[in-house]
């Protein structure tokens, strides 16, 4: 992992000594090489949740079976895997979203692999390199996970030009990863194969699992700064026409139903059928009778005004218009109103 290869060269240090001590220099060297790049994480005086787990729980699973050795012991020690996943993953996610949050810059992701697995293989339940084994696959379940959810959202957020990459990038992932550990387990065969297998594959999901993870990320990121200029435009937008609409300003900032601005229409009757179309703020019809003629309006022309009033607010309005426009049909509502289809 980020501190060891998954924890096994760091882990493994105290194992090898039983080894031989002529492993040894290279041994420090290559434990030595993961740990400048590692964190440790720090847990204070309280025991981490992860080898409590395993040590309490995980250990009554595992021993329940009351064998001694061989195949069967290896299948009651697997057991305890799924009982302490659910601890692993609340610890690593607890890490990243810890990071997330951070004023870190840049913030180091890397730093949560072994953050499960490590405490796990220092506990005293991992007596064994089987039940290491068992400590880095309950961390890398959580990876992996991680890996699955960021590619579905992958698969539907990004376009369709980088489907083919994204299934290619899928698909090679997991055939390097299998080829390098197999490498891993080789290389160690001597030692622990197992471990460092498994060791390998965790780190390995973990890496891509946070690259993923910046991924999605940053697409969400571009979707809300994108919304956020599409609803302040939104607003910028509504903004004008509830101002224009307050104003019942026209295109020479007149007032639509002034005696300067007066609704035109052809003859007494498009007056009437105007003021039929007027909907209130509720969606009814308002009422409406005529006062009488007020003298030239705005465009040079004898003017009648109308009294129109809408029973749900108990406001009168004011209307003006201008009956003198042969074959002229208005399309906008006076100001508090709406304008009902022909």
């Amino acid at each position: 992992m980020k501190r060891a290869a998954c924890c096994h060269s760091i882990r493994w240090g105290r194992h090898f000594f039983d080894v031989s001590f002529r492993f040894f220099p290279v041994i420090a060297l290559v434990a030595f090489a993961f740990s400048i790049v590692g964190v440790s994480p720090v847990w204070g005086e309280k025991k981490n949740p992860v080898a409590t787990c395993f040590e309490g729980s995980g250990r009554k699973a595992s021993e329940k079976g009351g064998a001694k050795s061989g195949l069967a012991r290896s299948l009651w020690e697997m057991k305890a895997g799924p009982i302490c996943e659910p601890v692993a993953e609340k610890v690593i996610r607890e890490c990243l979203t810890r990071i997330d949050q951070s004023d870190d810059a840049p913030k180091d992701y890397y730093g949560c692999i072994g953050i499960a697995a490590n405490p796990c293989i220092d506990s005293a339940w991992a007596t064994n390199e089987f039940r290491r084994v068992v400590c880095v696959g309950a961390e890398e379940k959580t990876w992996l996970n991680i890996i699955h959810a960021s590619l579905d959202k992958l698969k539907t957020e990004i376009s369709d030009k980088f489907k083919p990459t994204l299934k290619a990038m899928e698909d090679h992932f997991f055939a390097f990863r299998n080829n390098k550990c197999s490498m891993m387990r080789e290389a160690y065969d001597k030692e622990e194969p197992l471990l460092a297998y498994g060791a390998c594959t965790t780190e390995t999901a973990a890496r891509f699992a946070i690259d993923l993870r910046d991924m999605v990320q940053a697409i969400e990121r571009r979707g809300d700064e994108s919304n956020e200029t599409e609803q302040a435009k939104t607003r910028q937008d509504s903004e004008k026409t509830s101002d224009q609409s307050k104003a019942g300003a026209n295109a020479d900032g007149k007032v639509l139903g002034s005696k300067k601005a007066p609704v035109r229409s052809e003859k007494p009757g498009g007056e009437h059928a105007y003021l039929r179309r007027l909907r209130c703020p509720d969606g009814k019809a308002p009422s409406y009778n005529r006062v009488g003629s007020m003298g030239h309006g705005g465009y040079g022309n004898i003017v009648d005004l109308y009294s129109v009033r809408c029973d749900s607010t108990g406001e009168t309005h004011k209307i003006y218009m201008d009956m003198y426009h042969p074959g002229y049909v208005e399309k906008r509502p006076v100001p508090g109103f709406t304008l009902a289809k022909e």
